[in-house]
């Protein structure tokens, strides 16, 4: 514990000579930290939503070529036994 200016111990001295402005630089720290971590999620669910679109597309593709209706490509378990079963 540190001493209040009168030479008194005072519990609460220490976060009171704190001066505001480092309060205000770590909330806008933190403030930065927190949008720059949104704006990289959110760049990083759009890039996963392309990925999965030419996913879907590839696969679409290939169960056309294999003389199966496209849309069975999207049933996940039902997909793997019918291109397995392709083989």
């Amino acid at each position: 514990m540190g001493k209040n200016p009168e030479g008194k111990y005072n519990s609460d001295y220490r976060i009171s000579s704190v001066p505001k402005e480092v309060f205000k630089m770590l909330a806008l720290f933190l403030m930065t930290i927190l949008s720059s971590a949104l704006a990289l999620g959110t760049i990083y669910i759009g890039a996963m939503l392309i990925w999965y679109l030419l996913l879907a597309i590839g696969r679409w593709q290939m169960f056309e070529k294999m003389g199966q209706p496209g849309w069975k490509g999207f049933i996940p378990v039902y997909s793997d036994y019918i291109l397995y079963g392709s083989c």
